[in-house]
């Protein structure tokens, strides 16, 4: 005959719990704590959750001469420059922006722009294309006065 016990937690769990499952509960009970007593060892890090979204937006169109000439100068700078890293690059489209028409902060009106968003909104724009070493000048000031 096997002996069960009455408890608040055997109770919760639907009545009577063996000594087997005192057991079974005992370990799961101390491995938990013994799990979070490791992970609150560990060193605290920054959540990427937390941290803002930085991009940098180039607004383009076919057939643009000048597009052309920022992939094929400004853009082999951009990417060789190793502090710019957190700064992703996108290009877009300039008929196909939709939604992110919004979060701008005026209308389009030269291409190629290049927008420094952050978290979806722009904080910086550069219109036109420009010498490379003037590009990444501005570039890392509108990126440090964020």
């Amino acid at each position: 005959m096997v002996r069960r016990t009455t408890s608040i937690i055997g109770q919760r769990l639907g009545g009577n719990v063996s000594p087997k499952g005192w057991v079974f509960l005992t370990f799961v009970a101390s491995v938990a704590g013994a799990t979070a007593g490791w992970l609150s060892t560990l060193p605290s890090l920054p959540s990427a959750a937390f941290l803002p979204k930085r991009e940098l937006i180039v607004f383009e169109a076919e057939g643009c001469v000048y597009c052309r000439v920022y992939r094929r100068e400004i853009l082999p700078a951009y990417e060789k420059v190793a502090r710019f890293g957190r700064l992703t690059i996108k290009f877009l489209d300039v008929n196909e922006i939709g939604l992110l028409e919004a979060s701008l902060a005026s209308p389009l009106t030269i291409v190629p722009t290049t927008v420094v968003m952050v978290d979806g909104r722009e904080v910086g724009r550069i219109t036109g294309c420009t010498d490379k070493t003037v590009f990444l000048h501005l570039i890392k000031a509108l990126d440090e006065s964020r």
